[in-house]
């Protein structure tokens, strides 16, 4: 058992419901339920049971709620305490992020701590890749989040996540339909027209019929919704889209293609007591990323 854990019981508590939960938690229904199945284990007993119209909590279940909230509200008194005794260098989390992360990650990551620690205040700017490096060079934030694994003397490097990369229509096709497609390019990201093109020239002999260039990703997904044409885009943008029909693509060696993404901070900033606490948070929170 850990602290999560508790936070699962609490929050299955609360909304009675594995769907809402794992929303409100910032993980898939099928990490929950594995989740679930673990902390049962741990007690030996049935905690929760299913019905058609959510969950219910057996007696034993209850108790351990109780527990569970008692146990998060010392916790929570006990971290209050040494953020107070120990962080004395750090008013505020400053975190860089690029934008589209912003975008589509902040309430994941930055809304998931924010919920476990609300004591610690944090700032999230938006900045491009380069830019986030200036920043962290020059001690204007303490952590970036970035699409581009750099490695720079004095700097520690983590990889986050990795999402897979998919041809993505409003209707289900071959691969081989797409010389006959309009490519909807969604300019704002380098790595991505680059990556398409090493793609693309490795599939087909010739280039796409028609390529419309747009540098708003809303524009880009609202093409490909209305059958203009396909895009090729992270799992992160497309993440929970039933309109849209996403086949993963692969590489020459027929491994998926994928994006990744990196945490990275100064080496002495991991001692610093609300920085080490996020990266332990978000060390934790990869685990289950889906």
């Amino acid at each position: 058992m850990d602290e999560r854990d508790w936070d699962i019981l609490l929050m299955l508590y609360q909304t009675q419901n594995i769907t809402r939960a794992a929303e409100n938690l910032f993980i898939t229904q099928a990490a929950l339920s594995i989740r679930i199945k673990s902390i049962e284990k741990y007690f030996g007993t049935k905690l929760v049971e299913r019905h058609s119209h959510g969950i219910f909590f057996t007696p034993i279940g209850r108790h351990a709620v109780e527990f569970a909230r008692e146990h998060k509200n010392a916790l929570e008194n006990l971290k209050k305490k040494m953020v107070i005794m120990q962080d004395q260098n750090v008013e505020e989390l400053r975190i860089a992020m690029a934008p589209i992360l912003v975008r589509f990650l902040t309430t994941r990551i930055v809304g998931g701590f924010s919920h476990l620690y609300p004591y610690i205040d944090f700032r999230v700017r938006s900045m491009t890749n380069d830019k986030i490096i200036k920043a962290l060079q020059n001690n204007s934030v303490h952590i970036g989040i970035t699409r581009s694994k750099t490695r720079l003397h004095g700097f520690v490097t983590e990889k986050f996540a990795d999402e897979g990369i998919f041809i993505v229509t409003s209707a289900p096709v071959e691969i081989k339909d797409l010389e006959e497609m309009t490519y909807i390019d969604y300019r704002q990201d380098p790595y991505f027209c680059s990556e398409f093109k090493t793609w693309w020239e490795a599939n087909f002999s010739h280039p796409p019929r028609r390529t419309l260039y747009i540098t708003d990703f809303d524009a880009c997904k609202e093409l490909v919704r209305m059958g203009k044409g396909f895009g090729f885009f992270p799992q992160l943008l497309i993440r929970s889209d039933p309109d849209l029909f996403a086949k993963p693509v692969a590489g020459p060696d027929g491994q998926p293609l994928q994006r990744s993404t990196y945490i990275l901070c100064r080496e002495e900033m991991q001692q610093n007591f609300s920085v080490n606490l996020f990266l332990q948070f978000v060390k934790e929170m990869s685990k289950s990323w889906k």
